[in-house]
């Protein structure tokens, strides 16, 4: 999402107006003060592309705001606009640390900060992977199959399992695709963890329509130097979006290898068939859950 606001901490009124008024003439974002880490909380929106805090807040610190910014939304950075110094700041427990430490300037001078602001928003959200041109609305279809039910992991074990005796392969595997990582709901042939999206194979392939073959990974410049691909003694791979019936694909079915391999056309179309029957499986536990939803607030 595009940063457009920035949002100020600071319990002094006169600083804080001082600090807004700065970022307004200074930016072309919508600027929101406020004046404690609880109500900074309320105000944290995944729009905010940058919190600028003073150190010491009524209810807390500006790096325990920080360390809240960063787990809650992980893209946006933190500035330490303060008069206290940069060796008195208490870092002590604090997960992610703030991006910069600006001193108040004399007289209201905000100009090193407007200058850090414009370049931290400029790069709000930049990711080292490729994003999907429907990303907002490919996340939301995710959202709707997040909590699947015992039924629908039975159900992929099921195809997985099939899909690793027909082509043949040691892994097969189905899974979703969320905003920052690649959630594994079934794996034949190996207890595969969850994997950050910088580092699945499947970025780069759900952003290809039909299906995705990449016959030796050691020869793809982008994951030649993978060390967890090869960990894993995976070569060859080969996966179909699974895609929403409005086109949004919300994650892949995908077959490894331990050896380079080619999939003919009739694998391919083979490989197609999996990745819809397992959207159909979808469909149908999510409009069970629905329906037994229905049933219980009747």
């Amino acid at each position: 999402m595009a940063a457009s606001i920035v949002l100020c901490v600071d319990p002094d009124p006169e600083a804080r107006a001082e600090t807004c008024v700065a970022l307004r003439e200074g930016t072309e974002l919508a600027v929101v003060g406020c004046d404690s880490l609880a109500a900074a909380r309320e105000s944290l929106v995944p729009s905010v592309g940058c919190v600028v805090t003073e150190y010491e807040l009524p209810d807390g610190t500006g790096m325990e705001l920080a360390a809240y910014v960063r787990e809650a939304e992980p893209d946006t950075d933190c500035v330490l606009l303060s008069s206290v110094d940069a060796d008195s700041v208490d870092s002590r427990g604090a997960d992610a640390p703030v991006s910069a430490h600006v001193e108040k300037g004399p007289n209201g001078d905000r100009t090193a900060l407007v200058s850090l602001v414009n370049e931290t928003v400029a790069h709000h959200g930049e990711t080292e992977y490729p994003i999907p041109p429907d990303e907002a609305e490919r996340l939301e279809a995710v959202s709707r199959y997040v909590e699947e039910p015992p039924e629908l992991e039975h159900s992929l074990d099921r195809l997985t399992t099939l899909a690793a005796g027909s082509f043949d392969v040691p892994m097969a595997a189905v899974s979703l695709m969320e905003e920052r990582e690649q959630r594994f709901l079934s794996c034949f042939g190996a207890d595969v963890p969850n994997v950050e999206r910088d580092g699945s194979v499947c970025t780069h392939a759900m952003l290809e329509s039909g299906v995705t073959v990449i016959p030796d990974l050691q020869a793809d410049p982008r994951f030649a130097d993978d060390s967890g691909l090869e960990a894993a003694g995976i070569r060859a791979y080969a996966s179909a979006n699974i895609t929403t019936s409005d086109g949004h694909v919300i994650g892949t079915f995908c077959l490894y290898d331990d050896e380079p391999r080619e999939f003919d056309e009739a694998a391919r179309r083979q490989l197609s068939l999996f990745a819809e029957e397992t959207m159909d499986q979808f469909e149908l536990r999510r409009l069970l859950v629905q329906r037994a939803t229905d049933d219980a607030a009747d």
